[in-house]
């Protein structure tokens, strides 16, 4: 059984790796290639050309994605919009009443 120390650290040293904590998060995607890979001078060709693509690839995917949030957040926006707006009270604007006699009093 773990003593209460070393739960804490332990607990420490994850969230010092969370994302939450640090804000710039760094992904590293490594591409494994073999001598087949490289076999004659068009599947190098080939190799090469996936690998450049790749990253346009995923950079669009990303581009994606941030727009779909961004959309869905805004949408979110407006309703929330909507519903603060009915709850706002009517503007009274100038009330007039009139006394039993006739005479009219405004507020001001």
């Amino acid at each position: 059984m773990r003593s209460a120390t070393s739960r804490a650290s332990s607990r420490a040293r994850t969230s010092a790796t969370s994302p939450s904590v640090c804000p710039t998060l760094l992904l590293l995607l490594t591409a494994v290639l073999f001598p087949r890979h490289f076999a004659n001078p068009s599947q190098a060709l080939q190799t090469i050309s996936r690998i450049q693509l790749f990253r346009d690839y995923l950079h669009y995917h990303i581009k994606c994605s941030k727009a779909y949030m961004h959309s869905r957040m805004r949408y979110r926006v407006a309703e929330f919009l909507k519903i603060l707006n009915r709850a706002k009270p009517e503007a009274a604007g100038s009330t007039e009443r009139k006394t039993v006699s006739g005479r009219v009093f405004r507020s001001r």
